[in-house]
């Protein structure tokens, strides 16, 4: 059983720096990180060796998968990909189920895959704001990995999951940073999760507003 858990939101999106990257992208709908985004997640994993962890799972968005795949590289781990952390399937965003990389694909992009892991939660598009599905396949993931793992897991994935997830773990948002690559740390003691930090300190850019598309 987790005793820690660790959500982090991926870096800067292309998209968010480059307005016209989806008129000639291939997946428009699979964002990769920008290049600040690509420092963030170095930052993100020189402060995060400082903690203990001992698996990191990641939504299967492109972003998530190289904010994973470079802090894996300081942490010297493999990565879960763990479909129920992924972007909420709101049909404001999308208009179908966005094309992502296949498994193959992220494989031979991303070696540090684990292809042996089976995802707990295979989301269906659509999931609108005003259901309960995204929260409900967040929750669901968030209890399999804490009853079928031990130790401390890290999760990348979207500022979604650091709100939902927040809210399934301790029932609030409060204290919570939704920010691009913060991270908050919730550990589980006497039967309850409570958030221990919140922090995005370790960043060298930032992003005063918090963008969730």
């Amino acid at each position: 059983m987790l005793c820690a858990l660790i959500l982090l939101r991926h870096g800067i999106r292309q998209d968010f720096e480059d307005k016209n990257w989806r008129q000639t992208a291939e997946r428009p709908h699979d964002t990769p990180l920008s290049e600040n985004g690509f420092r963030q997640a170095h930052d993100a994993g020189r402060f995060l060796q400082n903690e203990r962890i001992d698996y990191i799972f990641a939504s299967p968005f492109l972003r998530a998968l190289q904010t994973a795949d470079v802090v894996a590289s300081y942490l010297n781990l493999p990565i879960y990909v763990e479909h129920g952390f992924m972007e909420r399937l709101d049909p404001k965003w999308f208009d179908a189920m966005p094309e992502l990389l296949s498994p193959e694909e992220a494989k031979a992009r991303f070696p540090r895959i684990d292809t042996s892991y089976e995802p707990f939660v295979r989301p269906t598009y659509p999931e609108p704001r005003d259901t309960t599905k995204t929260f409900d396949r967040i929750a669901k993931a968030l209890s399999e990995i804490h009853q079928h793992f031990d130790g401390t897991a890290l999760v990348v994935s979207h500022g979604v999951v650091a709100v939902e997830g927040a809210r399934a773990l301790i029932g609030s948002v409060e204290g919570i940073l939704g920010h691009l690559c913060a991270a908050n740390k919730f550990v589980f003691e006497d039967g309850f999760w409570r958030l221990e930090w919140a922090t995005r300190d370790y960043l060298s850019i930032m992003e005063e507003s918090i963008r969730f598309h």
